[in-house]
């Protein structure tokens, strides 16, 4: 029988995965409403007809997690994280094509469980020597994500591992969240940096930088790419006043990070 601190554990881990959640929301509904000001967006911004799915599979992680079923949580982040590469490539490939246009010229890929076409975004919002380091980090995560989506030895034999220690579906351990957790964090890191190269460069620079020229006080403000597209803003005029308050601030969250 698990102890009343062991239960208290997973749910602070639950939590943590429930705050990650609405964080990604909150920038996505974002991103959402300030990209829908061009009066073009409805009809040709894939965004416009994608976002609801990247809403519900982010909403579906802290409750699957919550209900003890770790590997679904993590086939649906792999959705998010592939559905985010495709939406960056195809919207930069075609950015004025209409939806219609941009689903008949992409079909092949949209159908196709493949994210090479990373290798062709242009991340503009990260430095020359930062970009290639993302693109690692994509595929890492697509890699641990991918782990869960089809049958393998190394699931079954997860599986076997849990049933002879008495875990079966419902009983992962805090352990066991956080580690999914750590996986989650990741995938929304990237997903994020995705999505704010997907739509037009004033959605990033109206969300990383407020009215007083500080940063953003969010969550993801500490996650290093994320930091860098925050960086990239720097020179916008109303963060002269406070630049150098916002790099000191910048460089503490990095090392609390760490």
């Amino acid at each position: 029988m698990e102890t009343r601190t062991a239960i208290d554990e997973r749910e602070r881990e639950v939590a943590n995965a429930r705050e990650m959640t609405m964080a990604y929301v909150h920038a996505l509904a974002f991103a959402f409403r300030d990209t829908a000001r061009d009066p073009k967006y409805r009809d040709n911004h894939l965004l416009s007809v994608i976002s609801d799915d990247l809403m519900e599979s982010a909403f579906a992680l802290p409750i699957l997690l919550d209900s003890g079923v770790p590997n679904a949580a993590l086939r649906e982040a792999r959705f998010l994280l592939e559905a985010s590469i495709k939406l960056c490539y195809v919207q930069q490939s075609r950015q004025t094509a209409t939806i219609a246009q941009k689903l008949t010229e992409f079909q092949k890929l949209l159908d196709s469980s493949s994210i090479s076409p990373k290798a062709d975004i242009e991340l503009y919002l990260l430095p020359d020597d930062r970009r290639e380091e993302f693109l690692v980090e994509v595929g890492r995560a697509y890699g641990l994500t991918s782990k869960y989506v089809h049958l393998t030895v190394r699931q079954l034999e997860q599986r076997i591992a849990q049933l002879a220690s008495g875990r079966t579906a419902g009983k992962d351990t805090a352990e066991e969240v956080a580690a999914v957790n750590q996986i989650l964090a990741t995938v929304f890191d990237c997903a994020l940096v995705l999505l704010f190269h997907s739509v037009p460069p004033y959605v990033s620079g109206d969300w990383f930088v407020e009215k007083d020229g500080k940063t953003v006080n969010w969550l993801f403000a500490s996650s290093p790419f994320l930091a860098l597209i925050d960086e990239h803003y720097d020179y916008k005029a109303e963060r002269q006043p406070v630049l150098e308050q916002v790099k000191a601030e910048r460089i503490a969250r990095a090392r609390s990070r760490n």
